[in-house]
């Protein structure tokens, strides 16, 4: 008797592998928009962080951005929802002449056949203009930050507290597990301070207007 092949394993597995190929993406997303932004202010922001800054940037810049978190969640569905909707009216088309007088129709057939094609092509589109979005997003948003410094209108926005009690008022540019970066009023150079046994307080101004 042959022994039965379970079949429920394949699509667990595929998940995993579409989960593992989603983060590395994020991975790879988030530390070229954090290089990118922090280039233009003239630090490499890789060089004062951690293998665990690294692994978590992606989480931490989407839970701080809703654009990205948007693009992150709509992207990969609307590709996904217009290849279904092609597939289903290639399938009605294919045999009718003014489809097939408009587009390949054999080759585009051919392509369906292949094993996960619908998948890789979502993965792929969705890939492409997340990573120019990312891109996109981190020069941009450097060189506006690099732009409010040197005219020195950036507004303050938190108030730290020093363990030597030293107090300041500043603009909060971003940090990590182990740095901040920040800028004082009329300051136009970044300063950077460890966190840990340095900072004791870190404190949000509140009813900030920002641009």
């Amino acid at each position: 008797m042959k022994e039965e092949t379970s079949t429920s394993s394949f699509p667990i597995k595929s998940l995993q592998e579409i989960l593992s190929i989603g983060y590395l993406a994020l991975l790879l997303f988030g530390l070229i928009r954090e290089t990118l932004t922090y280039w233009a202010l003239g630090i490499n922001i890789v060089s004062y962080s951690s293998i665990l800054d690294i692994l978590l940037s992606p989480v931490i810049i989407l839970t701080g951005n809703k654009f990205l978190l948007g693009a992150v969640v709509i992207i990969p569905l609307l590709f996904y929802w217009g290849t279904t909707q092609f597939e289903k009216f290639h399938h009605r088309n294919k045999e009718k002449e003014w489809y097939q007088k408009r587009f390949d129709a054999v080759q585009i057939e051919e392509s369906y056949k292949k094993e996960n094609f619908s998948i890789l092509f979502v993965l792929s589109m969705t890939f492409g203009l997340l990573l120019g979005i990312f891109f996109a997003s981190g020069f941009m948003d450097g060189q506006e930050l690099k732009e409010e410094i040197e005219a020195g209108t950036h507004k303050m926005t938190h108030i730290l507290t020093f363990e030597d009690k030293e107090v300041l008022t500043v603009k909060i540019i971003g940090q990590n597990s182990q740095y901040i970066f920040y800028v004082l009023e009329k300051d136009t150079e970044i300063a950077i301070s460890p966190i840990q046994g340095n900072v004791k307080r870190i404190q949000k101004i509140k009813n900030i207007k920002n641009k």
